[in-house]
């Protein structure tokens, strides 16, 4: 049996729906795949017009630099995650062979689920030139 390895980078993009501030989750590469790992950075919704693309772009580069420790991993409460379900809205931004993937989740039932027909795929001058504003038509689209 032929174990295949994950080659992309990952960040989850959280927009609290009261405050529209945004928390974004880093990853690190573990055995087969990426999982969230690190320190959130946090951006305004004031910032988010300037600050929101870097942010997410500087997320993105920690995937291959950080090295993933399961007893550092974050954890978050019961309590924080039906707070999260509730409150916040869920883009993942995902980074592979020269290319960016904008997939929208939904909160569905007690967990998040991706909304397929609403992803986007652009090469990776386009997500340079015009990623904010797709990650921001993907939180208007969320319902």
């Amino acid at each position: 049996m032929k174990i295949t390895i994950q080659e992309d980078d990952t960040v989850e993009i959280f927009r609290n729906r009261k405050t529209g501030a945004f928390r974004i989750q880093p990853y690190a590469r573990a055995k087969l795949s990426s999982q969230p790992f690190g320190q959130q950075t946090v951006v305004s919704a004031a910032d988010a017009k300037d600050s929101l693309l870097p942010a997410v772009l500087k997320n993105l580069d920690k995937n291959r630099s950080q090295e993933y420790v399961d007893e550092l991993a974050p954890r978050s409460s019961s309590k924080e995650f039906r707070r999260s379900l509730r409150e916040d809205q869920l883009v993942y931004v995902k980074r592979f062979q020269g290319k960016y993937r904008i997939i929208p989740f939904r909160r569905m039932h007690n967990s998040w689920g991706s909304i397929e027909d609403l992803e986007i795929l652009v090469s990776e001058a386009e997500f340079l030139k015009r990623g904010k504003g797709l990650i921001f038509d993907c939180f208007g689209r969320v319902p």
